[in-house]
């Protein structure tokens, strides 16, 4: 908030900065005395206007850490813009007609969106399923929900058939924020990271045996 007013930033703005040790900051042009007590001094390197709007950027995984999705974060930056310069919000237009009720959770489409693998079109399928599950989670007739296939390669036992073998592989229910990642492996390990202390660090283990 400091950085805001001091800048005359407004409304939204993508921050890029660095913590140094004491020695580091003043080497690299610190003001005088920051850092002399011993503590990290934080330097501002990039002051973006705008932050960047890609589905995975990091302005929507912030605020998925925060409970909020891709069109809350953007109803807040436009709904802040509108009260400064004193228009009215406009409607979203989303699923329909504007401001129709969501769906009961109970009466919703469940979709289930399957994505990741170990063949070399695993990132692929990662692009694609996020797009998928994207546009079915603007439905408010759809409960769609992201999961991802592990990259362990099984090929079917003697007499199994390929459904049999896919029921073997490890499959994850991703939340929110594990989805917008930008490979398969960097989704596994926020989603590691989502689960308990205990059973994210077995997981760890047994992806990397």
């Amino acid at each position: 908030a400091r950085l805001f007013g001091v800048l005359g930033l407004r409304d939204m703005a993508r921050v890029d900065g660095w913590v140094l040790p004491p020695t580091l900051a003043r080497a690299c042009g610190a003001p005088e005395g920051q850092g002399e007590d011993g503590a990290p001094v934080v330097v501002f390197s990039d002051v973006n206007l705008v932050s960047g709007m890609e589905q995975t950027s990091f302005l929507f995984q912030q605020g998925a850490e925060a409970g909020m999705a891709h069109g809350d974060i953007l109803r807040v930056a436009l709904n802040a813009a509108c009260k400064r310069t004193g228009l009215q919000m406009p409607s979203s237009g989303e699923s329909g007609a504007a401001g129709a009720p969501e769906a009961a959770a109970e009466s919703k489409q469940r979709v289930y969106v399957l994505f990741g693998g170990g063949t070399s079109e695993r990132q692929v399928s990662l692009m694609s399923g996020t797009n998928a599950w994207l546009k079915l989670s603007s439905h408010p007739d759809v409960d769609a929900r992201p999961f991802l296939l592990d990259k362990a390669e099984l090929a079917p036992a003697p007499g199994q058939s390929d459904v049999d073998a896919l029921r073997g592989r490890g499959v994850l229910r991703l939340p929110y924020g594990a989805v917008l990642r930008h490979t398969v492996e960097e989704v596994a390990a926020a989603a590691d990271a989502a689960l308990e202390p205990t059973r994210a660090a077995a997981t760890s283990r047994a992806r990397a045996a």
